[in-house]
């Protein structure tokens, strides 16, 4: 059984690829054909990792218990043409005043009209519209989450940032094992029922590529 997330332009949708599967929510989880997930996800991007390292890198990721591999598409593969926007839309968008919410309503009825039969989610962006879902990234979102903007909604965290990215010549900057699971169990308290460790396994910027689209897989 399999299912992917699929991010675009700050979107997410979760998607089953199931015959006659259905995912839907509430305001408590996911609920993947009748039945309510607690998911726990890592982010593995391929193309930083070579092909022969793809089978053991996933059992690696099962055997650790992971339910999900969620995966980027790059976005230099993709864009019609540069200089559009990426991801966390939010952190940018009072830069376009008046213009801004506008394109949040555009950008998630693009999406629900795809009709997928699924639900749709937005990184960062408290002013998601109904149905989609806002959701948390960062290091803490058990303390700094606000929570869904609707009652409706289940609190996910896309991107629980295990590190951050380091500037050359910089201090490494690692979180501990205790400091991460502590956050983790935090957020699920808090009624949290998705968690993506990101980075779950990192591997090597073999040539430079921008992001934003991403895919999870069931595991």
């Amino acid at each position: 059984m399999v299912w992917w997330l699929l991010c675009w332009a700050a979107l997410l949708v979760l998607t089953t690829t199931v015959r006659g599967g259905e995912v839907t929510y509430d305001g408590r989880s996911l609920i993947i054909e009748g039945q309510r997930k607690i998911l726990f996800s890592g982010s593995i991007h391929y193309p930083r990792s070579t092909p022969q390292m793809w089978p053991s890198l996933i059992a690696k990721a099962k055997e650790g218990g992971l339910d999900v591999i969620q995966t980027y598409v790059f976005w230099n593969l993709h864009e019609p043409q540069t200089g559009q926007i990426e991801n966390e839309y939010q952190n940018i968008e009072a830069a376009f005043h008046e213009k801004g919410p506008p394109y949040v309503r555009w950008a998630a009825k693009m999406a629900v009209e795809l009709q997928t039969g699924v639900p749709w989610v937005m990184c960062k962006q408290s002013d998601a519209p109904d149905p989609v879902i806002n959701t948390c990234n960062g290091m803490k979102c058990g303390e700094t989450f606000a929570g869904p903007n609707s009652p409706n909604k289940p609190s996910i965290w896309t991107e629980n940032w295990t590190s951050f990215y380091q500037v050359y010549g910089g201090k490494p900057y690692i979180r501990s094992a205790q400091d991460i699971a502590f956050h983790v169990t935090l957020f699920i308290a808090k009624n949290g029922s998705y968690v993506n460790y990101y980075m779950y396994h990192w591997g090597n910027k073999f040539r430079k590529n921008r992001v934003c689209i991403c895919h999870s897989k069931l595991l």
